[in-house]
């Protein structure tokens, strides 16, 4: 990104520019203080009677955000552009280039000054060549504005499709246990009975009685139990398996080039992980686990072996077994 970040002080040429996406913040060239950075962001935001989330673009930052200024002194020009809205309280991701004072001459022909006219909207007297020297300001950003403007709609596009992905990451996983959930458990399955794999098995997982835990000790201790077994399936799952939360105390471990036999060890490894004694705040917990074992075939659904392994389950907590096979 630091590449990126210099690239982008070449195509808009400047003193300093700056990046903030996100926790990411990256900078190139001569850049006050992040924080001073974002309470010129505000300044910007305060001071417009405009939308306070589009683009400032200015030669004469002293002149036109006398607040921003007072926050990042010394920047005389500056390209600023949200990339997305603030959230909770958060700064915009933004990039901001940003420009020095240059002091210049201007030439005129003829004299500007009110002394040179008869009134105030007459011709000028006389129209010898005339320069004042301007200060206070960088050199216009004419040009490569535009280009400025252009790469941040670029970048706005690139973080928005970002954080949409994310969010769609998001919501195939638990946000209890961290473990996928049954919607990503339901999309693996598919992809998984399209490749007609012939050694496929599904682990169901039920916790014994846990709604006692629940009842006699609050839904934030159960919520902390569920999370620590929740850590514990992990652990002892293979790196080509995948362990889901299904809803409430159910889990589901699917296990792909499996055995039956290799099936029913993984089976009786999660169920002695999820029996041990486990500690939550100095208060210990003994959590019964009931657990079944679905083998899948190339012609079966992936529903199907679901529904097998979920019967196998209901068969052991009858019968008072630890694993049993569909």
């Amino acid at each position: 990104m630091d590449d990126a970040v210099g690239l982008l002080r070449e195509m808009v040429p400047c003193d300093g520019v700056y990046l903030k996406i996100g926790e990411e913040e990256r900078s190139d060239g001569a850049v006050p203080p992040r924080e001073a950075l974002a309470a010129a962001a505000k300044a910007f935001a305060a001071g417009r009677t405009d939308a306070g989330d589009d683009p400032v673009v200015t030669d004469a930052l002293a002149e036109e955000f006398p607040s921003a200024y007072a926050e990042i002194p010394g920047v005389a020009g500056v390209i600023y552009l949200p990339l997305s809205d603030p959230q909770h309280g958060e700064t915009h991701d933004m990039l901001v280039f940003m420009r020095r004072e240059a002091e210049r001459d201007v030439h005129w022909l003829g004299e500007q000054t009110r002394a040179n006219r008869s009134t105030p909207v007459s011709p000028r007297r006389e129209f010898a060549l005339w320069r004042e020297t301007v200060a206070g300001r960088s050199l216009p950003w004419a040009r490569a504005a535009e280009e400025a403007l252009d790469l941040g709609e670029d970048i706005r596009a690139a973080v928005t499709a970002r954080k949409n992905a994310h969010l769609a990451d998001l919501a195939r996983y638990d946000t209890l246990t961290g473990l996928p959930n049954r919607r990503y458990l339901e999309e693996f399955g598919a992809r998984l009975s399209s490749t007609r794999r012939s050694r496929v098995a599904a682990i169901f997982l039920d916790l014994d009685d846990f709604k006692d835990v629940n009842d006699d000790y609050g839904h934030d201790v159960g919520d902390a139990v569920l999370a620590a077994l929740g850590r514990r399936i992990a652990g002892v799952t293979r790196d080509r398996d995948l362990p889901a939360r299904l809803a409430g105390d159910e889990f589901v471990v699917l296990c792909r080039d499996v055995e039956p036999k290799e099936a029913h060890a993984i089976a009786a490894r999660l169920v002695e992980a999820l029996v041990a004694p486990l500690d939550i705040d100095g208060q210990e917990f003994s959590i019964g686990v009931s657990a079944g074992v679905a083998m899948g075939s190339a012609s079966e659904s992936f529903e199907n072996l679901l529904r097998a392994a979920d019967q196998a389950m209901y068969r052991a907590k009858r019968e008072g077994t630890d694993v049993e096979h569909a």
